[in-house]
Formats: structure tokens, sequence, C-alpha cells
């Protein structure tokens, strides 16, 4: 018995064939047998992830061990073959993030300061467990939100003198304050007598 075409055994992974034999006398005699025949996997297949990239959002400040994101991969082959493992190759500034190896799900490891990082692009990598392994990895950014942490900060030493008599409505000085939240960047404040 041999093949006729290549077997995939993620096409079909087993075969029940029917095989009859006859001889030529007269008359004629025949016998039959059922043959089983199993496809062993080869690892012939990398992960694939569900999506070409992912994305997400995450707050400052959101506690240890949240989960953010899940990224999902898959591997047809069989066995240890198909047994996908997750792990970060780079962009893990700080060690702000950690991944689960068997599930995929992303979580913050680091306090985050959007302050300090406000964007990471990590790069994920998905190999399944063969004695010769295969992968495929993939890009997964996260975009530090911006929580009012910050008080403002005066920027200059706020010490003036008016002369005495001073009408109404003159200006005194004027004082700087920076705010390091997003949008509060720097603000002014003039003094009047």
């Amino acid at each position: 018995m041999t093949t006729s075409v290549k077997l995939d055994r993620e096409q079909a992974s087993f075969y029940r064939l029917v095989i009859t034999a006859k001889d030529h006398g007269t008359p004629s005699l025949s016998s039959t047998v059922v043959v089983s025949v199993t496809v062993l996997d080869e690892n012939d297949n990398k992960p694939a992830f569900s999506l070409p990239f992912y994305q997400a959002s995450v707050l400052e400040n959101t506690a240890i061990q949240t989960n953010i994101l899940r990224v999902v991969a898959t591997d047809p082959d069989d066995g240890l073959n198909g047994l996908v493992t997750f792990s970060i190759v780079s962009g893990n500034t700080k060690d702000a993030f950690a991944i689960d190896n068997s599930t995929g799900f992303l979580s913050v490891n680091q306090n985050l300061d959007r302050e300090d990082v406000a964007f990471y692009s990590l790069y994920i990598k998905a190999s399944d467990n063969a004695p010769n392994p295969t992968w495929s990895s993939v890009r997964v950014n996260f975009t530090v939100l911006d929580e009012n942490d910050n008080s403002p900060a005066f920027v200059n030493v706020a010490n003036f003198t008016v002369v005495e008599n001073s009408k109404s409505g003159t200006s005194v000085g004027t004082v700087y304050a920076i705010d390091a939240d997003a949008g509060n960047k720097r603000s002014s404040s003039v003094f009047h007598c």
C-alpha cells in the first residue's frame, strides 16, 4: 500500500480502507480486510494571530495585575506541535506589562504614569511547543490615558513690590504654574491691587 497524494493531517487525520483480494480461479474467491490508517502530525503550521495587530488604551494608575487585553493565536497542528505559548519580545519599557504565557492575557505589571511614558508598542511572540518550534509575532499598541494626578507647580518665585497708593487695578505681577497632566500644561495669573 502506498499513498497516491500528499497527506495533510489537518485535512484528514484518519482513513478507513476496505481492501479486497480476488483470485483468478473458477469460481473466483475473495477475502476482505479493513485497514485503519492514522496520519501522524508534522509541525507544518506556525501559530496564527486572530488580528494583524492589537491596540488598547489603559488609564495611568491602573492597578497592577489588571488584565487589559488578550491576544489570541491558534495552531492547527496536534499535541505539542499545536500548543501555543506567548511571550513579550520587545517594547516593554520598564517591564510595564506582563503576559500570561498560556492564555495570552496582557496585564499591568508596574505602575503606569502617562507623564513618564504615554505610549507602548510591544511585540508579542506566539510559538508552538514542538522540539523545533515555529512562531509568529504581532504588534500590540497601548496608549496610556491621563488622570488628574498632578498638582500645578509654580515655576517662578512670587515676590512683587508695589508703590504705595497705586491705583486700583494696577498690575502687580504675574506668576506661572505648570501642570504635568494632559491639557493642563501652563497657566498664569496676573495680580492687581
